[in-house]
């Protein structure tokens, strides 16, 4: 984005606006761990790549890939010991 307007401020002066912008998010990104178009992009469906971890982990645990998590109980429980047996759960 800021490549793009960079470029595109060449021709009209608006376009670099989007520049300052997208690199004043990057900037924001870098030191706070947060900017304000993240909100944009989870209401859009991007996740992070924990979450997605995360998801694979509880699902394999469901589909009995782990050896040390029962077959057996409540599936929020298996995935619980799946992350746990994983080493991904802080519980």
């Amino acid at each position: 984005m800021v490549l793009g307007g960079m470029t595109l401020g060449l021709v009209s002066r608006k376009w670099r606006l989007l520049a300052f912008m997208a690199g004043a998010f990057l900037i924001a990104r870098a030191f706070g761990g947060w900017c304000p178009g993240e909100m944009l992009w989870r209401r859009m469906g991007v996740r992070t790549q924990r979450e997605i971890m995360l998801e694979r982990c509880a699902l394999k645990a469901l589909h009995g890939d782990f050896q040390n998590v029962a077959a057996g109980g409540d599936p929020g429980e298996r995935a619980l010991r799946a992350l746990k047996a994983a080493g991904l759960s802080d519980e």
